[in-house]
């Protein structure tokens, strides 16, 4: 998608740091993790690209979560 870790972190709602966490699989990449990025790869697909913020289907911005 083109973003750096912070980025990714930022649209996730976690840090950096658990972002380079889970490419060093020094984290585990959870499933409400996957389904968070899948979402975000849905969005690039739909749109040519991740527009800031994100917009959920009520068309409200939201930042999605990673629980954990």
């Amino acid at each position: 998608m083109g973003l750096r870790q912070v980025d990714l972190a930022e649209h996730l709602g976690v840090t950096g740091e658990t972002v380079s966490r889970w490419e060093n699989d020094a984290e585990s990449f959870t499933r409400a993790a996957q389904l968070a990025v899948l979402a975000l790869l849905c969005e690039v697909e739909k749109h040519g690209e991740l527009r800031r913020p994100v917009v959920s289907g009520s068309g409200k911005s939201r930042v999605l979560k990673v629980a954990g």
